[in-house]
């Protein structure tokens, strides 16, 4: 009897081992999956910034424009 215990006990060490490397390998897929949506944000930050800098040039130009062809409205 002590030798089929030591199997059972041997059998289900086995399958935790391998659910254990399961979830590992998951884990690091999940890491590899994180790195990349890392990545792509930094990427659309700097694209966000880049279009906030175009927008404010351009802005300017616009009221410096309207400012030469007195289409302002001077509130003071």
């Amino acid at each position: 009897m002590n030798e089929k215990v030591e199997n059972l006990v041997l059998e289900q060490l086995r399958q935790m081992r391998s659910k254990v490397d399961q979830v590992y390998d998951a884990v690091q897929t999940l890491n590899v999956e994180m790195h990349a949506f890392r990545h792509h944000l930094r990427g659309n930050k700097y694209d966000i910034d880049a279009h906030r800098d175009s927008i404010a040039k351009l802005q300017s130009r616009i009221d410096r424009t309207e400012r030469r062809l007195e289409l302002v409205d001077e509130k003071n």
